[in-house]
């Protein structure tokens, strides 16, 4: 008698499989739970083709999402994307949804030296990413210079009827910083807020931080702490340069009481002036946003002229890298 021997047969299972993220129509990895904000994602892929590598897009007017969207999709182009205007490699002007009157104003005196640059909608951007080619500038894309202008006329009739109040405001500013018969022209993301810019007074970012803040409703103040937020000091805020080492700050403090009143988790740069106003809200410094705060060592940074760099960037790209 011949035994037959048995066998066993196990069937594997198979081990389960790393669970991969979605990927929409463009190969971009989408999560099913996105928890990381705009200002942390950061990763992008490398193997696009650079159909629009000859093009350059300033974005104007973008709120954060579509400001996210224009990176997107430069990414995916090859488009070269500037935050703020080229005197030679900007060849599309892409205005957003929001766009103020500070920025329409940037792209009509852009204009009057460089008429041949077209000032089209995302659309544009977003169809010849889709086409996989540069989509050519008509109707379609188009955006009205006409439309730009009435916009800068609107802010300028608002200047002139806010003229007085305005007036007051400076020839006043103790009053308006307790909180006196002075009303504010508009609302905005820093209205109820107080910034000092004593830690840039004379320089070039001094004018600008001062328009990005009072166009948002913020107050400024130059002495002590207004007694409105003496009580709260969360609510004053010193804008900075992007350097400010321990011996300046200690300047500052012995001599700028405003400075000093402010608490140092409150210091932050002109950079983060703007995108906050890009954001819609005040922003909270994060790992991946270090130029929200001022740097705690010298710029530019010693020995670093002695550092190589290789790009693939052709030699007019990095001339603005």
């Amino acid at each position: 008698m011949v035994r037959r021997k048995r066998t066993l047969v196990v069937a594997k299972t198979a081990a389960p499989a790393e669970q991969q993220p979605v990927s929409n129509e463009e190969g971009v990895s989408v999560g099913k739970e996105n928890s990381v904000t705009a200002w942390d994602d950061l990763n992008h892929s490398d193997d696009n083709t650079d159909f629009l590598g000859h093009c350059g897009v300033w974005a104007v007017g973008c709120p954060l999402e579509e400001s996210m969207n224009v990176l997107r999709l430069c990414r995916l182009s090859g488009a070269k994307r500037f935050t703020s205007p080229h005197p030679t490699l900007i060849t599309h002007i892409i205005r957003g949804s929001r766009m103020n009157q500070i920025e329409s104003r940037d792209v009509v005196q852009y204009l009057e030296e460089h008429e041949d640059v077209p000032v089209v909608t995302l659309d544009w951007l977003d169809r010849s990413v889709s086409r996989q080619e540069e989509m050519p500038v008509d109707e379609r894309f188009l955006v009205n210079i006409s439309d730009i202008a009435k916009l800068n006329t609107l802010f300028d009739k608002k200047v002139d009827a806010c003229a007085s109040m305005q007036s007051v405001g400076e020839t006043n500013s103790q009053s308006i910083l307790s909180g006196g018969g002075v009303k504010k022209p508009r609302d905005g993301i820093f209205s109820g807020y107080y910034f000092t810019v004593c830690a840039i007074r004379g320089t070039s970012e001094e004018t600008v931080a001062e328009s990005i803040i009072r166009q948002q409703g913020g107050r400024m103040f130059n002495a002590s702490l207004p007694a409105a937020v003496a009580t709260e000091k969360s609510k004053a805020f010193a804008i900075c340069p992007s350097s400010l080492t321990a011996i300046e700050v200690n300047r500052l403090k012995a001599q700028n009481g405003d400075f000093a009143s402010v608490p140092e988790p409150n210091r932050f740069t002109v950079y983060w002036l703007r995108c906050c106003v890009e954001a819609g809200r005040l922003l909270t410094p994060q790992k991946g946003t270090p130029c929200f705060k001022p740097l705690s060592f010298s710029l530019p940074m010693v020995g670093m002229d002695k550092i190589s760099c290789v790009s693939v960037f052709c030699l007019y790209m990095k001339d603005v890298t």
